[in-house]
């Protein structure tokens, strides 16, 4: 079964996620930041006899589901997704391998959680700033044009999201330019008081292994 997030299950979402939240990191952050009081955001409880099986939030065009043990109705679960039709869905490999199947227009795509401990930074001459709304613009485009970074996004949809995440403390930006042009780009994606999730970290491709990204995540760390 299928049900909307209600404010009374808040501490049910809590204890089912638990501290796995590695596993659900947007899922978690955006639960913790907006839970449903805001439009672009849904979360969809998927139960079994009124005992969670998995978690989907839907975050603009974006998916994150959930399931803690595994035990989730796919066919079920396969039937929001296409009604929801997301431009990405996230997961864990396990559930995306499952999804595949039944989802054969994505594409999968499998990546690492880290967690950064602690950053160097060895050249502190670069000047790393924060970007203007204006140059949060021309990241988007940077981000769009890297196909494996942004290719699920169009141009302004991510410069809305970015613009937004950070009027709402949501989200931070860093930017290196050399000769008036952006160059390196580093953020987190979703930041709460006590976790954060980087992301975006790009560099143009002609001013790769300078150590660009590196000053960019240190700064932004």
């Amino acid at each position: 079964m299928i049900q909307l997030y209600t404010p009374q299950r808040r501490q049910e979402i809590l204890d089912y996620i638990g501290e796995r939240y590695a596993e659900c990191l947007y899922l978690y952050i955006d639960f913790m930041k907006y839970g449903d009081e805001v439009p672009f955001v849904k979360l969809y409880l998927q139960t079994k006899d009124n005992k969670i099986t998995a978690l989907v939030l839907q975050y603009h065009q974006g998916v994150h589901v959930y399931s803690r043990d595994g035990d989730l109705n796919l066919q079920e679960l396969v039937q929001l997704l296409k009604k929801l039709s997301p431009s990405m869905i996230c997961a864990t490999d396990i559930i995306i391998q499952r999804l595949a199947a039944e989802l054969p227009d994505y594409i999968p795509e499998y990546g690492f959680i880290g967690e950064v401990k602690k950053v160097a930074l060895h050249q502190e001459n670069m000047a790393v700033i924060e970007p203007t709304d204006k140059q949060l613009k021309d990241v988007a485009q940077m981000m769009c044009a890297d196909e494996g970074l942004g290719g699920s996004y169009q141009v302004e949809e991510l410069t809305n999201q970015l613009v937004e995440r950070r009027s709402s403390s949501f989200g931070r930006n860093y930017i290196l330019c050399q000769n008036g042009k952006i160059v390196c780009h580093a953020a987190t994606g979703a930041e709460l008081p006590t976790i954060a999730v980087t992301n975006a970290v790009i560099t143009l491709p002609e001013y790769r292994g300078r150590g660009l990204a590196t000053q960019v995540l240190g700064t932004l760390c």
